[in-house]
């Protein structure tokens, strides 16, 4: 099983992809986290959460005969968020407030307002701006965050970005699986070409190698390997004369050994007749 696992490269290429996938998807979401989103008590929210509270504050501020408040449950939301609000009346002056900072007025001209409406992040806290009508009276409030909100806003051609929606829709989701497909594709192709250039390897070690045509991406790896057979073959035929080259030598030199010996052997014969006469 291992041995099979090691001659599959697409498998290893399928989960190395994958695995940049899943890091890529992973990094998004944590940039986009970290990028848009605030810390509150339940934990993160998105930082466009101040601008939806605020505009859903309307539904907790109550307004009879002169008189305003808010209901308890918007009280206890801005105490457990660490919050504040400051209620106006048509003319931009206080008619009431909760846990505001001193640094605030207590009367806003319009302009005032739409100021504080585009600020950011000034005396601890980013000030969003609202308003509802309630029985038949218009009152301006404000909600102050003590978070570091940006408020940046974009100016497009509305008329075409309309008209581009439904095109993007029906584009985003096929280039997504073109995307995917060719990744799949390229993995099957590049692991392809991983086995060829493992089996050369295999077969040059196994003396069976047979040259490749060098072209192609892995062109330059293809010459590399024929260069690698060709030496190797040089080596092999240069080994394999060297080895018969000495084995020639070494029967001669036997040969010349025995005759040597031989001669050797008749001279002493000779010499003992010579002694005993």
């Amino acid at each position: 099983m291992k041995a099979r696992r090691n001659r599959n490269p697409f498998a290893y290429t399928a989960i190395l992809l994958s695995a940049l996938f899943v890091i890529l998807i992973v990094f998004g979401i944590g940039m986009f986290y970290y990028v848009f989103s605030i810390p509150e008590p339940e934990g993160l929210s998105l930082a466009s959460w101040p601008h939806t509270f605020t505009n859903d504050f309307s539904t907790w501020i109550e307004y009879d005969d002169g008189q305003t408040d808010v209901k308890a449950l918007g009280l206890q939301r801005l105490e457990e968020y660490g919050l504040w609000v400051q209620i106006l009346d048509e003319s931009g002056r206080e008619i009431f407030s909760y846990r505001k900072p001193d640094v605030y007025p207590e009367a806003y001209s319009m302009s005032e307002l739409l100021a504080l409406s585009e600020s950011g992040y000034e005396n601890g806290n980013t000030v969003f701006v609202s308003s509802c009508r309630i029985s038949g009276t218009t009152l301006n409030y404000l909600v102050g965050y003590p978070y570091s909100i940006g408020k940046t806003m974009v100016y497009y051609n509305g008329e075409n970005v309309v008209r581009l929606g439904p095109l993007v829709k029906r584009i985003l989701p096929l280039a997504a699986g073109a995307a995917v497909i060719g990744g799949l594709v390229y993995s099957f192709w590049l692991s392809k070409k991983l086995s060829v250039l493992i089996g050369s390897i295999r077969k040059i070690s196994q003396h069976s190698y047979e040259p490749v045509k060098e072209k192609g991406v892995f062109g330059e790896v293809y010459r590399s390997l024929n260069k690698m057979d060709r030496e190797l073959r040089r080596s092999e035929k240069l080994q394999e004369e060297t080895d018969r080259t000495r084995k020639e030598c070494d029967s001669e030199y036997a040969d010349c050994q025995g005759i040597f010996v031989w001669r050797e052997s008749g001279a002493a014969q000779r010499r003992l007749v010579l002694s005993e006469l």
